[in-house]
């Protein structure tokens, strides 16, 4: 499902990508098809679905696994909802994100895939806290994908935010090393949120109230 809506859809088309858009890379078998790995934890759906912050037992859970490596991103799609019902479509954080399936079938096309990519995003840091529409909590003010309540099928629409605008040192996502093509100036967002290696993003507000790295900085 999400193979599908990010190879037929680019991240976004606009009048700064010369008709060109980005789509986040993958990671492929030798046989050319998408590599998905299925995880059984030891831990009840019922304890799951009561608990709070669900997403914090499943990545601690799978970085004890071994699916800690810092050059990928982990998106696990989990057969149950949260405590939260049919509101809460997923949780995500730099280097992981979790999708509440049953959540997310319940809203139909569009709106499922709009609610996996707004996870995607945040697996890269999205919104930035330099981003001018930033809402302070990881999301943007208005009509966008990355809106916290109600999800559109814009992206950053006005550029001003967290894809190709033109903020000094601030990240912007269409630069990051996971999307592709690649930029002559990439940066990684596992490096500059989970190691906090600042590198050339400068930005005052870089990291604002960031909501903090899913994954241990090795």
């Amino acid at each position: 499902m999400v193979r599908i809506i990010l190879q037929e859809q680019d991240i976004a088309k606009k009048k700064k990508s010369n008709g060109k858009g980005k789509k986040f890379k993958f990671e492929y078998h030798k046989e050319e098809k998408l590599d998905i790995t299925c995880v059984r934890t030891n831990i009840s759906k019922k304890k799951l679905g009561a608990h709070d912050s669900p997403n914090d037992i499943i990545y601690s859970y799978l970085r004890a696994e071994g699916f800690d490596n810092p050059k990928k991103v982990y998106a696990s799609l989990a057969g149950f909802k949260s405590k939260h019902g049919n509101s809460d479509g997923g949780e995500g954080g730099v280097a992981m994100t979790v999708i509440y399936i049953p959540a997310v079938k319940s809203y139909g096309q569009p709106d499922m895939d709009l609610v996996i990519l707004h996870e995607l995003f945040h697996t890269q840091g999205a919104s930035y806290a330099c981003g001018k529409r930033d809402d302070d909590h990881g999301h943007v003010k208005g009509s966008d994908v990355l809106a916290a309540d109600s999800v559109k099928s814009s992206i950053d629409s006005r550029n001003d935010t967290y894809y190709r605008h033109d903020i000094e040192g601030c990240p912007d996502l269409a630069k990051s090393v996971f999307v592709t093509p690649t930029a002559e100036d990439p940066w990684d967002p596992y490096d500059v949120f989970c190691r906090h290696n600042r590198g050339n993003l400068t930005h005052k507000d870089l990291y604002g109230d960031f909501r903090g790295c899913k994954a241990n900085a090795k």
